[in-house]
């Protein structure tokens, strides 16, 4: 059996302490960080050069197409919004797995505490999961390992089962002293911050989907504004700060209109119609969001297949150009 293995790493604490706690072994380890518009983590240098100290290597992987079919049809359901938080574990398992051969790994880690979620870190799910992977004994959780039953990495003395730990519930005291010992000052944050678990993104994601425009990019769109849909099925997304309107004028999305203000501090936008343009209307919604909202025209300039025009329009609030805020 191969004395290697995959560790999942979120950029939580708990993901780094498993991984360093089967190198500390003599193992060799890969962390794996997913990337997705929902759970995108913010790197740490500190973090970083730490796992890079002790010879491990970070490889990110996107997640798949398959990744947004089972955000819209999770075999085990959803937590309180859109977030299939069983499905996702399950799915980065797999992924995780079919990087063995390349990798010269044989089992999986991840940085799970028994009682610590109630959905996924639970015995039975956590069983559960494993078994619908088809990775029955080997996913090794580290920290909470004298609670489970013994892997086959254990069984098979790849991993000192006496080594491990037995953490429980959702108390921090015990990984504090964890990342002291390995010499980790920035104490990361817990990871988790699905954006799916957030009632408010979770309604734009539905709203996305009802109207069959569910991919990466459009998911990516949605979490750099304002998102507004009218009657007609159209929709638009204005920015709320400097950052956004920069990244709102440079998308390029095929069919869809770059809109900015013209000569006044203002917002930019990206506006895609369903079907037949009102660039007019859009523009109209748009001059509300800036210096010129009380003016009796504001002039827009917008973009689209390459060439850029300048509209005079009319201030409108959302009520009276048709616009809903999602």
């Amino acid at each position: 059996m191969e004395r290697g293995c995959i560790a999942l790493f979120s950029g939580g604490l708990d993901s780094i302490l498993a991984a360093l706690a089967v190198k500390n072994q003599g193992v060799r380890v890969v962390a794996l960080r997913f990337v997705s518009p929902f759970f995108e983590k913010p790197r740490s240098e500190n973090i970083e050069r730490i796992l890079e100290k002790n010879g491990i290597r970070i490889l990110e992987k996107k997640v798949r197409k398959s990744y947004l079919d089972m955000v819209v049809n999770p075999r085990f359901g959803r937590g309180k919004n859109m977030n299939p938080c069983i499905d996702c574990k399950v799915y980065m398992y797999e992924e995780a797995a079919r990087m063995f051969k390349k990798e010269k790994a044989s089992f999986i880690v991840t940085g799970d505490i028994v009682g610590q979620r109630p959905m996924t870190q639970n015995k039975a799910t956590m069983y559960m999961m494993d078994k619908r992977a088809f990775l029955k004994g080997y996913v090794l959780r580290p920290l909470t390992a004298l609670n489970m039953n013994p892997t086959v990495p254990e069984k098979k003395g790849i991993v000192d089962r006496d080594k491990l730990l037995s953490l429980s519930g959702r108390g921090r005291k015990r990984q504090i002293e964890l990342a002291e010992y390995f010499g980790i000052e920035d104490i990361p944050q817990p990871a988790g911050g699905c954006l799916l678990a957030d009632s408010g993104f979770s309604k734009r994601v539905k709203n996305l989907i009802e109207h069959k425009e569910f991919s990466l990019g459009d998911v990516d769109l949605i979490k750099h504004g304002r998102f507004y849909r009218n009657n007609a099925g159209d929709r638009i997304i204005i920015a709320r700060n400097r950052s956004e309107s920069m990244l709102l004028w440079d998308e390029q999305k095929r069919g869809a209109v770059n809109m900015r203000h013209y000569n006044i501090p203002g917002a930019a936008a990206v506006y895609m119609p369903k079907g037949r343009k009102d660039i007019e209307n859009a523009a109209s919604l748009l001059s509300c969001f800036g210096k010129g909202k009380s003016l009796d025209k504001v002039e827009i300039i917008y973009r689209f297949a390459g060439k850029e025009s300048v509209l005079s329009v009319s201030p409108e609030n959302p009520g009276k150009t048709g616009w809903m805020l999602i």
